[in-house]
């Protein structure tokens, strides 16, 4: 199976270098990296191939919400994973009624991205995953 290709956006500087360190010296990922929402349309403009995308909800110029909305019209076969503190189930249907693929509470942890990440590979593969 190719490598997959993972855009993670969150303003934090913090969390984009904890990120960056997860994925280091691990083969079967390309990581890119954004700070905003428009960026993050940038990113997947630009890069053309951007399989899933970890999107925090509290984002800057274009929140995470605005930007889950036109990264499913303009580009429907990207996962996107919401990355977020609000855990509520309005705030859940939400998400999932704007495209999103799941999500994932924050604060983040390792485990719980390579996770997401085995889950949409399996999905991009067709295998069927059961919950």
């Amino acid at each position: 199976m190719s490598k997959l290709n993972v855009l993670v956006v969150d303003a934090s500087k913090t969390v984009l270098a904890s990120v960056n360190d997860y994925f280091d010296n691990v083969d079967d990922y390309k990581l890119f990296l954004a700070k905003s929402g428009k960026d993050a349309l940038e990113t997947i403009e630009d890069e053309k191939n951007i399989d899933c995308v970890f999107l925090d909800w509290d984002l800057p110029v274009m929140n995470g919400l605005e930007a889950l909305v036109e990264i499913k019209k303009r580009y429907p076969k990207i996962f996107v994973i919401m990355m977020t503190s609000k855990n509520g189930a309005l705030d859940i249907q939400n998400m999932l009624s704007h495209g999103a693929t799941g999500n994932i509470l924050k604060p983040l942890a390792k485990e719980n991205i390579f996770d997401k990440l085995e889950e949409i590979k399996k999905k991009k593969a067709g295998i069927t995953i059961k919950s």
